[in-house]
């Protein structure tokens, strides 16, 4: 009798259909996820596109006033060349998996004034369009260079020639500024018309001739 009591005062009284304040609010706001520690968060790094466009412009600089006798440093030079193409296909690989590929907002920026009364400004940057492109670029450049093997003649020079092209294409890449695209793309056409006149084939002369008046338009 006690028990069968017992169960009827239980189901008769009322059951609460609120929660208390502090319970609602606990399940209402959940505790935040923790955060990775491999990710997008991890890599801060804003040097990136200037060492993709700097790098190969610095080494082939340093490349084309290193003293030359009779061609002996040459396999010197294609090593440069090489370490200089696999660290960029390095840090381009960083950026793709540090960067998302699905967003049309510039990562990496670097804006800073340079012609303020004209309004141009060195503004550098990159989205999910072209950083594939930097990509391929990067990897194309690291073939050129391993394919260029059988070339003999003139090697400081047809190398110097190679990463000039690299970073000059880096820049029309990564810029975000008509005129500094405009720049890059202006600087990168002298170079890409020496090496058709240089170590074309047949026809060289009239292909680097026409690739420099289109280029030049």
């Amino acid at each position: 009798m006690n028990l069968l009591r017992i169960l009827l005062d239980a189901s008769a009284s009322p059951i609460p259909t609120a929660l208390p304040t502090s319970i609602a609010t606990a399940i209402a706001s959940p505790s935040p996820s923790p955060v990775s520690p491999f990710g997008p968060s991890l890599i801060h790094f804003n040097f990136l596109l200037r060492t993709l466009i700097r790098v190969p412009l610095i080494v082939a600089a340093r490349l084309a006033l290193v003293p030359n006798p009779r061609g002996r440093p040459d396999r010197l030079i294609r090593q440069i060349a090489l370490w200089t193409c696999t660290s960029l296909l390095f840090f381009t690989l960083v950026m793709y998996g540090s960067a998302s590929l699905f967003s049309s907002a510039p990562v990496f920026e670097e804006n800073l004034p340079w012609l303020p009364a004209l309004g141009i400004t060195y503004h550098l940057g990159v989205d999910g369009i072209s950083i594939p492109l930097l990509l391929t670029g990067s990897l194309i450049g690291l073939v050129a260079v391993l394919a260029s093997a059988s070339v003999r003649e003139r090697v400081r020079e047809y190398f110097v020639l190679l990463l000039l092209v690299q970073g000059t294409v880096n820049g029309v890449l990564c810029a975000r500024d008509t005129f500094v695209l405009l720049l890059f793309w202006g600087a990168g056409v002298l170079p890409v018309a020496l090496l058709l006149a240089g170590w074309g084939g047949a026809g060289r002369r009239l292909a680097a001739g026409r690739y420099l008046a289109y280029g030049a338009v």
